[in-house]
Protein backbone atom coordinates (compact mmCIF):
# COMPACT_ATOMS: atom_id res chain seq x y z
CA UNK A 1 0.00 0.00 0.00
CA UNK A 2 3.24 2.25 0.67
CA UNK A 3 3.43 1.97 -2.80
CA UNK A 4 0.42 3.89 -3.54
CA UNK A 5 1.88 7.05 -2.36
CA UNK A 6 1.29 9.23 0.83
CA UNK A 7 -1.27 11.74 -1.62
CA UNK A 8 -3.45 8.69 -2.51
CA UNK A 9 -3.18 6.81 1.29
CA UNK A 10 -4.13 10.21 3.13
CA UNK A 11 -7.47 10.39 1.07
CA UNK A 12 -8.45 7.45 2.22
CA UNK A 13 -11.58 7.99 4.18
CA UNK A 14 -12.83 4.18 5.67
CA UNK A 15 -10.78 0.56 5.41
CA UNK A 16 -12.61 -2.53 6.63
CA UNK A 17 -10.96 -5.19 7.98
CA UNK A 18 -11.21 -9.02 9.70
CA UNK A 19 -10.33 -9.26 13.35
CA UNK A 20 -6.87 -9.83 13.39
CA UNK A 21 -5.25 -7.61 16.02
CA UNK A 22 -2.36 -6.40 13.68
CA UNK A 23 -4.75 -4.82 11.04
CA UNK A 24 -6.31 -2.63 13.12
CA UNK A 25 -2.84 -0.76 14.25
CA UNK A 26 -1.36 -1.10 10.72
CA UNK A 27 -4.20 -0.18 9.15
CA UNK A 28 -4.26 3.46 11.24
CA UNK A 29 -0.44 4.00 10.72
CA UNK A 30 -1.09 3.63 7.09
CA UNK A 31 -4.24 4.90 6.49
CA UNK A 32 -4.13 8.13 9.12
CA UNK A 33 -7.49 9.62 8.21
CA UNK A 34 -9.48 6.16 7.63
CA UNK A 35 -12.32 5.10 9.64
CA UNK A 36 -11.32 1.59 10.44
CA UNK A 37 -14.65 -0.73 10.61
CA UNK A 38 -14.87 -4.86 11.16
CA UNK A 39 -15.85 -6.57 8.33
CA UNK A 40 -19.93 -8.14 8.51
CA UNK A 41 -18.77 -11.47 7.59
CA UNK A 42 -16.25 -12.17 10.95
CA UNK A 43 -18.87 -10.14 13.07
CA UNK A 44 -21.88 -12.33 12.42
CA UNK A 45 -19.22 -15.44 12.89
CA UNK A 46 -19.20 -14.48 16.10
CA UNK A 47 -22.75 -13.64 16.93
CA UNK A 48 -24.09 -16.65 15.54
CA UNK A 49 -20.94 -18.73 17.20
Amino acid sequence: MRAWGETVLLQIEEVSIDMSGNYKGIAQKILPNADVTVDRFHVKKIVHS
